[in-house]
């Protein structure tokens, strides 16, 4: 990503994070109790293959350091691919914030990134994501916010058309996965995830009228 033109997108990104560490799992990850993990062999990665994987998501990886504003800790939507800053798109999601969070999670043990820099990213953005605006009566976040200060966006950054907040139970459901691996894989984090995932009432989005013939 780092050589080419093309706009990077905070899932691309994450779904090339993700694969590395489903194919690569770091040893540390293991206990010394645990047996070493079996592969098939026709799915069994060379050291070639594993090298390869490892280098995009370092590329990867760069692009979504790229994407995210220092201070509020949120990840934007996109960015163009020469990676500057100006270019961020100027928004991000429900799910744009989980992707990075949980690849986060996976540069961390991968060795992409230190721990103390995964620990220190995942707490900016925690604390960013405690300052957006949510859904009063259902504690769920908004699909759309400005990316530096955390606003529920009203207006469209591309092209100025104006937008209604709405709640996407699919984004909330990936930000609210994100929250636990994030509670599960960084103790010093546990509270603050648990503090933002408490409040969010997926029943909210339940229809009793709406419920279509058992099957």
């Amino acid at each position: 990503m780092r050589s080419g033109r093309r706009a990077a997108g905070t899932i691309a990104a994450a779904t090339i994070v993700v694969a590395l560490g489903l194919a690569a799992p770091p040893a540390a990850a293991r206990t010394t109790t645990d047996p070493p993990p079996t592969e098939p062999a026709a799915t069994r990665l060379t050291a070639a293959q594993r090298a390869t994987l490892l280098e995009y998501g370092r590329d990867a990886w760069h692009a979504f350091a790229a994407m995210v504003d220092e201070r509020s800790g949120l990840p934007d939507d996109n960015i163009d691919g020469a990676l500057e800053p100006a270019s961020r798109g100027g928004y991000t999601s429900p799910t744009n914030i989980g992707a990075y969070l949980w690849s986060t999670v996976v540069a961390r043990d991968t060795g992409i990134i230190a721990a103390g820099d995964a620990y220190r990213r995942m707490a900016v953005t925690l604390r960013g994501l405690s300052r957006v605006g949510r859904h009063p009566t259902s504690g769920m976040f908004y699909n759309w916010y400005d990316t530096a200060t955390g606003a529920v966006l009203h207006t469209w950054p591309p092209d100025g058309s104006p937008i209604t907040p709405f709640l996407s139970s699919v984004d909330n459901g990936w930000l609210a996965a994100a929250l636990m691996v994030v509670e599960h894989a960084e103790p010093r984090l546990r509270t603050a995830a648990r503090a933002l995932l408490a409040p969010m009432d997926f029943g909210f989005f339940y229809d009793a009228l709406g419920r279509g013939p058992d099957v």
